[in-house]
């Protein structure tokens, strides 16, 4: 249960994202890729692909400056699969 960093190598001042993906399709990585390759331009891309990932992300400090919902799975009524 490991955070994925879209960007490898980022200064701790730069701003972070974290993207919740918990039912992540390998085509949102092809259709969005210039996205998140100009967002990791700029800011620290944290994927939680995994609840207990993304709550862990989500809670950290200081708080993330953006939050990306990047898939369905938090619309679903499904107790197991919110966040």
């Amino acid at each position: 249960m490991v955070a994925c960093h879209y960007n490898a190598y980022r200064d701790p001042d730069d701003p972070r994202i974290v993207a919740v993906s918990l039912q992540h399709l390998a085509f949102f990585d092809d259709d969005f890729a210039a996205l998140f390759t100009d967002l990791g331009g700029q800011a620290d891309i944290q994927w939680g692909r995994e609840q207990t990932v993304a709550l862990d992300l989500l809670q950290q400090s200081p708080a993330p400056s953006a939050v990306l919902i990047t898939d369905a799975a938090l619309t679903q009524r499904s107790s197991d699969t919110h966040v």
